[in-house]
C-alpha cells in the first residue's frame, strides 16, 4: 500500500542538472496521475515552467503564480520542475566556475521562492560519468584539470546554488546507477512510498531517459582517476555544509 510521509504545503524545486533525468518526474506524474491526484500532490511540468519565467517581473506572489496553472495553495505538496533552468542560457559547467555570474531571470524566480517552505533538489553525478565535462575535456580542457583538478567540483557549483536561494533546504542527489536510484529520487520528491508494481514502473521510466554518456575516450586514466578523487572529496565536503542534505545510500530505496 502507498503512503504518504511528508508534511503539507512542502514545495518541492527541481533544477537538475543538466542530462540528469530531465523528464522522468514529468513520466511519473503521467503515469501515476490518478495517484497523485489522490493524496492531492500537484506538479509543474516543465514546460508550464518555462511560463512562469515570463511572469517574475510582474509584482506577483507563488501562490497566484501557481494559481495560473491551476495548483491551490493548499495542496498537500508542490512539485516544480525546473530541470535545465541554470544551464539553458549559459551552458552546463559555468555553475562550476567560482563566483559566477547567475542571470537575471534565474535570480527572480528564485525571488518567488523566497518566502515559501521550499526544498531545492539538484541531482550530481561522478565528474567522469558527467556528460558536460567530458564534453569540455574532449574540446582541449585536459591541461585545465590537469592543473587544477578542483575546477569542475560540485562543491562550487553547489555553493553557486547556495547563494540563489540563501536558507532554503538543498537537497542533493548523487547519481551513480540511474536506474536503481531512481525509485528513491521519485519517493523523496513527491514524498510517496511505491509498491513493487509501481516501482518496476519508475525504472521502466527512467532506463528511457536521456541521461547523456560521457566521452570516455577523451579523458585519459590520470584525468579520469583524478576527476573520481575530486567526486569523492565532494561528498565528504558537502555533507558538511549547512542547510545540505546529501541523499546517499539510495541505490535501493527501502521496501
Amino acid at each position: 500500500m502507498t503512503d504518504t510521509n511528508f508534511p503539507p504545503l512542502g514545495y518541492q524545486l527541481h533544477l537538475g542538472a543538466s542530462h540528469l533525468y530531465p523528464t522522468l518526474l514529468d513520466k511519473a506524474f503521467s503515469t501515476f496521475q490518478t495517484l497523485f491526484d489522490d493524496y492531492d500532490i500537484k506538479k509543474m511540468h516543465t514546460q508550464s515552467f518555462r511560463g512562469l519565467t515570463k511572469i517574475t517581473k510582474a509584482e506577483v506572489t507563488l501562490s497566484d503564480a501557481l494559481k495560473g496553472f491551476g495548483i491551490s495553495s493548499d495542496s498537500m505538496r508542490v512539485v516544480v520542475s525546473a530541470h535545465g533552468l541554470l544551464s539553458r542560457d549559459t551552458g552546463d559547467i559555468f555553475l562550476f566556475k567560482p563566483g559566477a555570474k547567475i542571470s537575471r531571470s534565474v535570480l527572480d524566480i528564485a525571488n518567488l521562492f523566497s518566502n515559501a517552505p521550499v526544498a531545492v533538489h539538484v541531482v550530481i553525478a561522478p565528474q567522469p560519468a558527467y556528460a558536460p565535462i567530458s564534453e569540455f575535456v574532449s574540446k582541449g580542457g585536459a591541461h585545465i584539470l590537469k592543473e587544477n583538478p578542483a575546477a569542475f567540483s560540485w562543491v562550487s557549483a553547489i555553493n553557486n546554488i547556495r547563494k540563489i536561494f540563501p536558507g532554503k533546504q538543498l537537497v542533493l542527489w548523487p547519481i551513480e546507477d540511474q536506474i536503481s536510484q531512481s525509485v528513491a529520487f521519485v519517493e523523496g520528491i513527491t514524498g510517496l512510498k511505491f509498491n513493487d508494481s509501481e516501482r518496476e514502473t519508475i525504472e521502466n521510466l527512467a532506463k528511457l531517459e536521456r541521461f547523456a554518456d560521457p566521452q570516455k575516450d577523451s579523458m585519459d586514466l590520470g584525468i579520469t582517476k583524478t576527476l573520481f578523487e575530486t567526486y569523492l572529496s565532494d561528498l565528504d565536503r558537502l555533507q558538511e555544509m549547512p542547510d545540505v542534505t546529501l541523499m546517499m545510500n539510495t541505490a535501493a530505496s527501502d521496501a
